[in-house]
């Protein structure tokens, strides 16, 4: 089973990403992975701070007044970015962003951005109250989650990622009640679903449901390394699981890019 576009990669430039993953580096990659197309989704948080620290503390990225208050320098940070990632666009590098929804279901996001991005991948990366150490009743984490989850896929992504990652991450077992209609929400709003290697998210249950309900799905590694990058290992062990086969790729598999929507 090939894949020859991943929809999901980071470089240096977010702060998880490894100091040796440039655009150039994985550009040399792409013969030796058998990539054609690859799109550099790193994260919109973090044109908004200076350090790991900030971005990744709940209470700063996902306040409202904070984020309003350097939107203006992100959009300049983001747009500089975007301006050297699309100076490798005839090699296949399409310009991504992978974005957080606030929990009033804002995206973090200065205004005006999205439209310039040829793939915006949208993720929910914290639920109120929630983490490793505290968590509240499973019911409140699952309406949480569908609250916030219908936000981001009502505001024009293109694809969620790693859609259930939030309660694995956080040593909770998934809830069957928000597979479908998560499924069924992205459907409406005409977003894919990924399959995400880094997470090894989501399991094959719920790509049976994407498949047997018709949803699309999103081939990311979501790499942070080189090593990582264009790794499709996860993506045909589970559908493999699935019965999918070679043949079923192309109707089932998102293409991402302004010049190809999702094929219907």
């Amino acid at each position: 089973m090939h894949f020859d576009c991943d929809c999901h990669v980071h470089t240096r430039r977010s702060f998880c990403g490894a100091d040796d993953v440039t655009v150039e580096a994985l550009v040399d990659l792409m013969p030796e992975r058998g990539i054609k197309r690859f799109a550099v989704t790193d994260h919109s948080s973090h044109f908004y701070f200076d350090d790991t620290e900030s971005a990744r503390n709940v209470d700063i990225v996902l306040d409202p007044n904070k984020l309003a208050a350097s939107h203006d320098r992100a959009a300049k940070a983001i747009r500089d970015h975007l301006a050297m990632i699309r100076t490798f666009s005839a090699k296949g590098v399409l310009a991504g962003l992978e974005v957080d929804v606030t929990f009033s279901g804002d995206l973090v996001l200065p205004p005006g951005i999205k439209d310039e991005l040829d793939v915006v991948v949208g993720a929910v990366h914290w639920l109120p109250g929630l983490s490793r150490e505290h968590k509240p009743p499973l019911e409140q984490v699952a309406r949480d989650f569908l609250r916030l989850t219908f936000a981001l896929l009502e505001q024009g992504v293109d694809i969620l990622a790693h859609p259930t990652r939030i309660f694995r991450w956080n040593g909770l077992e998934v809830p069957e009640r928000v597979v479908n209609p998560v499924i069924e929400a992205a459907i409406a709003n005409n977003v894919a679903l990924e399959i995400n290697a880094h997470s090894e998210d989501p399991d094959a249950f719920f790509v049976r449901r994407c498949l047997e309900k018709g949803a699309k799905i999103a081939i990311g590694t979501d790499a942070h390394t080189l090593e990582a990058f264009g790794d499709f290992s996860y993506h045909r062990n589970i559908l493999s699981q699935c019965g999918v086969s070679e043949a079923d790729l192309k109707t089932i598999l998102f293409s991402p890019g302004k010049e190809s929507t999702i094929m219907k």
